[in-house]
């Protein structure tokens, strides 16, 4: 299906179950609604009310403007929902949909009603001394107007010329400072081998969210809900 929000076509699955507040399933940069496809399909076969959509630039949905942000990203999920005519989600967010899940639990809290937050990004990284190194001297070489082949990460490698400030713009906004301002029940699941968005960030949000708890997945690495796909569904219907 398809709708159309602030002049861009959002592509999204759904399925009305029997039980009330539907779940929203917001995927990873780089990933599609398709990558939680299998979670979808869970939640379905439990009955349960489910939407699964693909950001802008991803998967079935229209590229956004330059100027996109992360909080563009969350005011049009926002304006999504209304044009459904839905005031109230539990959430399950992935990576960067957990930047975009922060921001909505936080500002809409009305809206939030669960939040399971899994491999999240937001928070600001750790960095080791030659990685800071690495980032000051890109830096100064771009002030000096030093051409750089091959800089950014794999991500922003992979990008449009046309997406590439968007990513850059998303990946610079640390969201710490909302985290004390989520009052909806949170669940944080990460996998403990996960290098993209370590532990350390997972029991960060655990510590700055009030009313969260913190499982650690085994054998699961960034992609826990894949990694560990029949757990995770377990912990799913447990908590929903």
């Amino acid at each position: 299906m398809e709708l159309n929000v602030n002049n861009l076509n959002i592509y999204y699955e759904r399925f009305d179950g029997d039980f009330g507040t539907p779940i929203l399933l917001l995927h990873g940069w780089g990933a599609t609604s398709a990558t939680m496809g299998g979670l979808f399909r869970f939640l379905k076969s439990e009955n349960k009310s489910v939407i699964s959509v693909d950001f802008p630039h991803f998967g079935f949905s229209d590229t956004p403007p330059e100027d996109f942000t992360v909080y563009s990203y969350a005011d049009l999920i926002k304006e999504f929902l209304d044009k459904l005519g839905i005031d109230k989600v539990h959430i399950i967010a992935h990576s960067f949909g957990a930047r975009v899940a922060t921001i909505l639990a936080s500002t809409h809290p009305c809206l939030v009603h669960k939040l399971l937050l899994t491999g999240a990004a937001g928070c600001k990284p750790k960095y080791s001394f030659k990685k800071s190194r690495k980032i000051v001297a890109y830096k100064l070489k771009k002030k000096l107007g030093i051409v750089q082949k091959n800089a950014g990460s794999a991500d922003y490698q992979a990008l449009p010329q046309s997406m590439k400030k968007v990513f850059v713009s998303v990946v610079n906004d640390h969201l710490d400072y909302l985290l004390k301002h989520i009052i909806s029940p949170t669940l944080i699941v990460f996998g403990k081998n996960d290098t993209d968005t370590p532990l350390y960030m997972a029991r960060r949000l655990e510590r700055k969210i009030k009313n969260s708890a913190l499982v650690v997945l085994e054998n699961a690495g960034h992609y826990a809900f894949l990694d560990r796909e029949k757990y995770f569904c377990a912990i799913v219907n447990a908590f929903f």
